[in-house]
């Protein structure tokens, strides 16, 4: 891959200065400087998963006109072998390095979270529509098909667009309030729960991997805080039903299995024990 060749096709200034960002999972993440003080992000898939950004651009673009904070896109589109996004750099750190840093604003910090989760589901979707791309719903085998029939048990709320990877790596703060949401490839249309669950699923992943007594407890704040905040935006309303985040473990098994401890797997398997019980 030919970063330069990029940034020329891209019309990016020759001057600017291009440096990889490490830590993405998803795809080539690199952070560009250009004279006087503009910035981009630059994100870089191979061109056959070429559906992912466009459907990100989709999403992204609804919930920008909607107000919500996410990076103006600038361009996505085909360069050679690679399909590349880019978008206008959004100034901060990640929710994650704030809690690391700064536990003492742990729950306010989660109540903004909070906040802005909610802000996504009371957009407007009249209109809107993602069928030209396939939905991240869809069960990938028969347990996680088995769980979604269950759901269908439970009565559906109107459907919202689901960010469905909402959590504190993935939303950046400027140290005062909420700066943007990125990462958007798995955003559907659906029952605001699911989101939900989603996130206290991620949340869990990401406790499992704090050791000291001061971030266990900033977590456990931040997750106080995030409920709270959300609750506040919809008259008190937050409930993730056990078979929610039943869903929500089979897809954590689904989509980090290299990643996950013993730990997690015991915890994924009490919240199933839970649904059951249900």
């Amino acid at each position: 891959m030919d970063i330069t060749e990029i940034l020329m096709k891209l019309k990016i200034n020759p001057a600017a200065i291009y440096t990889e960002i490490h830590g993405g999972m998803d795809c080539s993440v690199w952070k560009i400087d250009e004279p006087y003080g503009k910035q981009f992000a630059l994100r870089i898939l191979p061109a056959e998963r070429h559906a992912q950004f466009a459907k990100e651009q989709v999403s992204m673009n609804h919930a920008l006109s909607k107000g919500v904070k996410v990076p103006a896109i600038q361009s996505v589109t085909l360069i050679g072998n690679h399909s590349v996004m880019l978008t206008d750099w959004v100034k901060g750190d990640t929710v994650f390095q704030f809690l690391l840093e700064r536990p003492d604003t742990a729950e306010a910090l989660g109540i903004q979270f909070g906040s802005m989760q909610k802000e996504i589901h009371s957009i407007s979707v009249q209109g809107f529509s993602l069928e030209n791309f396939q939905s991240w719903l869809l069960p990938a085998s028969d347990e996680e098909k088995e769980t979604l029939d269950q759901l269908s048990s439970v009565p559906f709320r109107e459907k919202v667009l689901l960010h469905l990877d909402y959590h504190p790596l993935n939303v950046l703060s400027d140290g005062r309030r909420i700066a943007g949401v990125i990462d958007w490839p798995n955003a559907s249309l659906g029952d605001f729960r699911f989101d939900l669950a989603r996130t206290w699923s991620l949340i869990q992943f990401l406790k499992n991997r704090l050791h000291s007594d001061v971030q266990q407890t900033a977590a456990e704040n931040f997750e106080k805080g995030w409920i709270e905040g959300y609750a506040r935006q919809s008259q008190g309303e937050f409930s993730i039903d056990p078979l929610f985040r039943a869903w929500a473990g089979i897809r954590l098994i689904r989509d980090l299995a290299g990643s996950l401890t013993d730990k997690d797997l015991w915890m994924i398997q009490k919240w199933k024990s839970e649904a059951e019980e249900f």
